[in-house]
């Protein structure tokens, strides 16, 4: 017996069942290849922001510090190795990241701090560009910080409030400075 005739005659004994199930059968398929672009757009948005707004193309970190991040574990001789891929053609920004606490009137939370060079830093990332409320930072601002939103929500602290961050010094020594919420982020992650 021919298998395509017995399967055609199946087909056309039926043809509203046929309909219907060959239309299932397409909206499922769309419905899945809708789905699938979705994702993968939502990967690549993701990507994109972390390389944008965090990352950078590339992140050099001095020996021992990702399997131990201490604020004393740093890359000697920072500015010769900065020249070196300024000449190569590489944008480049030096980093610092430490951990504090911080506390607005009687709220606290424990923070990430990030020192930057503020040039160099908006030709690696554009997170300078993110900010909601406020202006980024200013070199003649020392005491002025951009906080993401999540954080100035849970210390309650807008635009101009004070801010107190306790922390570790260079020496070991406990830190504490004031410091005025310059800008707030947008949510960028």
């Amino acid at each position: 017996m021919n298998l395509l005739a017995f399967a055609m005659r199946n087909v056309s004994r039926n043809r509203h069942r046929s309909v219907v199930t060959t239309a299932a059968m397409g909206f499922a398929g769309m419905i899945m290849i809708f789905y699938a672009a979705l994702m993968e757009g939502l990967f690549i948005s993701t990507e994109r922001n972390a390389l944008a707004m965090n990352l950078g193309d590339i992140q050099i970190h001095a020996r021992g510090y990702r399997d131990d991040p201490d604020l004393y574990t740093r890359i000697p001789a920072v500015d010769v190795m900065l020249e070196k891929l300024h000449r190569q053609g590489f944008n480049a920004s030096p980093r610092l990241f430490g951990f504090a606490l911080a506390a607005a009137g009687s709220s606290s939370a424990g923070v990430q701090l990030r020192g930057i060079d503020i040039e160099h830093e908006a030709t690696v990332t554009q997170i300078h560009r993110h900010v909601a409320e406020g202006a980024w930072l200013a070199r003649d601002d020392a005491h002025g910080v951009v906080l993401g939103r999540k954080l100035a929500r849970t210390l309650a602290v807008g635009l101009g409030g004070e801010l107190v961050i306790v922390s570790q010094a260079a020496d070991g020594s406990m830190a504490n400075d004031l410091y005025r919420v310059r800008g707030i982020l947008k949510s960028v992650g």
